[in-house]
């Protein structure tokens, strides 16, 4: 995620929010300090293995179509805030998962979709018409690249 939107996030998360995080890392533990509690979702064991859960948070290997289901499959309203900053391929993307997560988050409450501009994006912001835009863009990575964070609210 790129610093501006990390901070806005850091001044936005209650103790007492249960976050969702489709694709976990550095942010899992950082989500953790922050909120009640963190459900994170991992499909590569290599990096499941190497990702630290502290006492509040759970870590679940599971294939990205997995993943998809079981968030499909919760109810709605579970979350204050949703991470969607998971792998891609072929057939399921971030936006399915966005698109499964969206009544996920209870009404006031946060989605984070990393990367949103991303051409492979392309229906991300539809999704997300009636709620409250943020937009953070930045540069991250190596090599560098500007790429953007979206936060959207939901009202």
């Amino acid at each position: 995620m790129v610093r501006d939107a990390v901070r806005f996030l850091d001044r936005a998360i209650r103790p007492e929010w249960v976050v969702l995080e489709l694709g976990s890392g550095a942010s899992t533990a950082w989500f953790a300090a922050r909120a009640k509690s963190v459900l994170s979702f991992e499909n590569d064991p290599a990096w499941h293995h190497r990702v630290s859960a502290p006492a509040n948070c759970r870590i679940e290997l599971a294939s990205l179509e997995d993943t998809l289901l079981r968030v499909q499959g919760m109810p709605d309203d579970s979350f204050d805030l949703v991470v969607v900053d998971s792998n891609e391929e072929p057939g399921i993307g971030r936006v399915d998962f966005a698109r499964a997560a969206a009544s996920k988050v209870r009404h006031g409450g946060l989605l984070v979709f990393d990367d949103l501009d991303r051409e492979e994006h392309p229906a991300g912001d539809s999704l997300f018409a009636d709620w409250e835009a943020h937009r953070f863009i930045g540069i991250k990575g190596q090599p560098l690249t500007t790429l953007e964070t979206s936060i959207f609210r939901r009202t």
